[in-house]
C-alpha cells in the first residue's frame, strides 16, 4: 500500500459523515436547478400540470367529472359546466353531466353552428365569448371544449360564465383547456 492509500483509509466517522452530507447538498441543489431548468424550457404552467395528473389519477367515470369539475372551477374559473355526449355522424348530443346549470338552455344550441360543430368535431377548442364573466345580452357561453378519444370526439364540455374575478382567457387557459380535450376521454370512458 503506498503513502497515498494509507491517507484515505483513516477517516473519522464524522468525516465520512460530513462528505456524504456535502455530496447529499450537491445533489440536491443540481436535482433544483435541474427542475427549475426543464420546467423553465418546458414552459408549462403548474395548473396545466395539476389537471394532467387529475385526469391520469380518476379512478372511474365518477372521480373523472369530478376531476373536470375542479379543474373548471378551480384552475380554470368557471362553476357553470355542462357535459354532452356526441356521436358525430349522427349528429346526436345528449346531456351526460353538468355543474352549476340546472337547465342546459337554448343558448348553448343557439351557439352551436355548423362551423363550430366542425371545429369541435375537428378536436379544436372553440371559444363563444373569452370575456364572459360580466353578463350581458347574448350568449353565457364562454367556450366548447371538444373531449376525445382515439382521434374522435366523444364529448363535448361547455363552459358558461367566467367567474367575476376572471376576466379574461389567456393562453395558459387554452392549455388547460387542451389538457381535458387529450386527456379527458380516457379518464371518463376507461372502463366504459
Amino acid at each position: 500500500m503506498n503513502r497515498d492509500d494509507r491517507a484515505h483509509c483513516w477517516v473519522t466517522s464524522q468525516e465520512f459523515q460530513d462528505w456524504i452530507g456535502e455530496l447529499i447538498k450537491r445533489y440536491e441543489n443540481e436535482s433544483e436547478r435541474l427542475q427549475l431548468l426543464l420546467h423553465e424550457q418546458v414552459g408549462q404552467d403548474a395548473r396545466v400540470e395539476a389537471a394532467q395528473i387529475r385526469l391520469r389519477e380518476s379512478v372511474d367515470q365518477a372521480d373523472a367529472l369530478e376531476g373536470i369539475r375542479e379543474i373548471v372551477a378551480n384552475l380554470f374559473g368557471s362553476e357553470e359546466m355542462v357535459l354532452f355526449g356526441v356521436e358525430p355522424v349522427r349528429a346526436i348530443w345528449w346531456t351526460m353531466w353538468s355543474f352549476g346549470v340546472t337547465d342546459p338552455s337554448n343558448e348553448i344550441w343557439e351557439s352551436l353552428s355548423t362551423a363550430v360543430t366542425n371545429t369541435l368535431f375537428a378536436g379544436e377548442l372553440y371559444l363563444a365569448n373569452p370575456t364572459a364573466a360580466e353578463p350581458k345580452a347574448g350568449s353565457n357561453v364562454t367556450a366548447f371544449v371538444p373531449i376525445r378519444v382515439e382521434g374522435q370526439t366523444v364529448a363535448v364540455l361547455v363552459i358558461l360564465r367566467l367567474l367575476r374575478q376572471k376576466t379574461t382567457i389567456d393562453e395558459a387557459d387554452l392549455d388547460l383547456l387542451r389538457v381535458i380535450t387529450e386527456k379527458a376521454g380516457s379518464a371518463l370512458f376507461k372502463a366504459a
